[in-house]
């Protein structure tokens, strides 16, 4: 367990990597132009004084609301404009009744590009915050293949206690030896196996972990945890838990590890990677 020094110093790290990141990409404004037009003006405006205001913006073929003072942008333009998604193998697919799990799913945009990406599999964009998952509906309002859950994704179905840590709008956590904490919320939890009997599938096809800290309430039973998973694409978070990444390479024992950078880590099954391989070839 690390010490509340060492604990205040890796999360004052990822903050900073974080704001850097954020300050970059609002910054440049041919981003905001080519997403929000004349409305770029305002934005900027709002931006600097956080107010939350919706406004609509057309970012890689997807027209989706951002709330200006937020992350809801930089988020919005990795998901669908950057390169966030491009190791996942594009052609995997299962003959099975499969699902995408997007655990995490913020305001949609990352669902809409795991839509996308892989045509004809149903998204489950799943979101615990209320004020998020109000933004989530209105951008997949459209979507005919991703279907909105305002729940956090853990081992059970039940209820948590959803914090905010002061991380920003993507940052909330269902952790529950959080420090920092500024409000709470109580909120349904889901389960991968409740997923998949509540919408008739058989298979996880991609399971996507972006959840602050709790990818290890949904892996700790080791590789058991995903038998029925194809592929896991996960952002951890060992500032908030430190057994994030160990508990993620036990789960991915019976696995293909593809990458485990400071953003994403996947890991693929390597039938359904040599499967993906076969029919490209």
């Amino acid at each position: 367990m690390k010490g509340p020094l060492v604990e205040a110093s890796l999360r004052a790290r990822v903050l900073a990597q974080r704001a850097r990141r954020s300050l970059k990409l609002t910054l440049e404004k041919h981003r905001l132009w080519v997403a929000l037009g004349w409305s770029a003006f305002p934005f900027v405006i709002h931006e600097a004084k956080g107010t939350g205001k919706l406004f609509k913006c057309r970012l890689g073929g997807e027209q989706l609301w951002v709330r200006a003072g937020t992350t809801d942008f930089v988020v919005a333009w990795a998901n669908l404009c950057g390169d966030e998604f491009r190791p996942v193998p594009r052609n995997l697919s299962s003959k099975r009744p499969t699902l995408i799990i997007d655990a995490g799913a913020y305001i949609g945009s990352s669902s809409l590009a795991l839509a996308r990406v892989f045509p004809g599999v149903r998204v489950l964009a799943l979101e615990p915050h209320p004020a998020n998952f109000e933004v989530l509906e209105l951008n997949v309002a459209s979507s005919r293949a991703v279907t909105p859950i305002n729940a956090a994704l853990t081992d059970s179905v039940g209820t948590a206690q959803l914090r905010d840590q002061g991380q920003g709008e993507y940052g909330y956590s269902i952790v529950s030896d959080s420090t920092s904490c500024e409000q709470e919320w109580s909120v349904p939890t889901v389960s991968i196996s409740s997923l998949l009997e509540e919408f008739d599938a058989e298979r996880v096809l991609i399971l996507k972990l972006d959840i602050e800290g709790a990818e290890v309430q949904v892996l700790e039973a080791g590789s058991s945890s995903l038998t029925q998973v194809d592929c896991v694409v996960a952002e951890l978070h060992d500032f908030l838990d430190s057994r994030c990444t160990d508990t993620f390479l036990a789960a991915i024992a019976e696995m293909r590890l593809l990458t485990l950078g400071s953003e994403k880590a996947i890991a693929v099954r390597a039938e359904a990677l040599d499967a993906a391989a076969h029919r490209g070839n």
